[in-house]
């Protein structure tokens, strides 16, 4: 079939307009800086949520190189560094306001 219908022909006009205004508007990468940053709120993370000791290196180090292999991008280094510190402010708020830390509760079963 030489001929494509509309909507496909839309389909790749719309494709190429993407594509050009991606590589004509770079995005900016996270910095070095950032990454560690976000490395180090995952260790805060991990604190809180008592993650198990015997486990933490391994952990840290699987986090580490998911972070140094992928493309960050700023924007996504914000997101994933709000989800992560909101998680733990919110932990951190939750302990402070029943007295327990976060483990306690398992152990009343």
């Amino acid at each position: 079939y030489p001929v494509m219908n509309l909507s496909h022909a839309v389909a790749v006009i719309l494709y190429e307009i993407r594509r050009d205004y991606a590589l004509a508007h770079d995005t900016i990468k996270a910095s070095q800086e950032e990454r560690d940053r976000l490395l180090e709120a995952y260790d805060e993370l991990m604190e809180v949520t008592d993650y198990p000791p015997h486990k933490l290196v391994a952990t840290r180090v699987m986090i580490r190189r998911i972070i140094g292999r992928s493309t960050l991008s700023e924007w996504e280094y914000h997101t994933m560094m709000g989800i992560v510190r909101r998680a733990t402010k919110r932990i951190e708020r939750l302990e402070e306001k029943s007295g327990k830390a976060w483990d306690e509760d398992e152990d009343e079963d």
